[in-house]
């Protein structure tokens, strides 16, 4: 981590990324960048398993795709619920992810100065672009070119999300994900909090 964060130093005045799994060493990074500023684009449980779910889905099937012969036939036997039933094989799992990922999230959070982070809902970036870029260029004084979300986001990606409870039988993880939910809901713009 250390090399590439140094690599991405020497190449460029200003960087950053987006990828899930640094929630995972968030610990870490704020060692090597103690200065770095935390954008949280926030997804809310059912929206983002339904979305994992899907994904799984569709690897599963190139998986399949890929088989052939006895190597084929051994997977329609003991994983076609995978393609077939995929909600019920996955969302459970899933909802384990996304809760220990927003409270290594929080945990992190509570541990840096307000203006060091900022959470929004990733509906807010369509209608709210623009104050969220002000946020970027001057508080946090990022040299950025404004672009319209709308421009460049895809909007047939972001499917209405279907109710996933019923598929996870630990109804404790519900309670656990719907109180991040409502923490998380503080910590967002109070004009748009409702959008949660």
């Amino acid at each position: 981590m250390r090399k590439l964060i140094e690599s991405r130093n020497r190449e460029h005045g200003e960087w950053g990324w987006k990828d899930h799994r640094s929630c995972l060493y968030l610990d870490t990074y704020e060692r090597i960048l103690p200065f770095a500023f935390y954008l949280v684009i926030v997804r809310d449980y059912t929206a983002t398993i339904n979305s994992m779910v899907l994904r799984q889905q569709q690897v599963d099937l190139k998986s399949l795709e890929s088989k052939r012969g006895l190597s084929r036939l051994m997977w329609k036997w003991f994983k076609m619920r995978r393609i077939k039933k995929p909600f019920e094989v996955y969302t459970e799992k899933f909802l384990k992810i996304w809760i220990y990922y927003y409270k290594m999230i929080l945990r992190h959070m509570r541990l840096l100065p307000e203006e060091q982070y900022l959470f929004i809902h990733y509906k807010q970036l369509v209608y709210n672009d623009a104050d969220l870029f002000k946020k970027l260029t001057l508080d946090w004084h990022f040299s950025l070119h404004y672009s319209p979300f709308v421009a460049v986001y895809n909007k047939e990606l972001l499917h209405r999300p279907s109710n996933i409870d019923r598929y996870v039988h630990d109804k404790s993880l519900i309670e656990k994900a719907k109180a991040i939910e409502d923490h998380i809901v503080y910590l967002l713009d109070p004009m748009n909090a409702k959008i949660v």
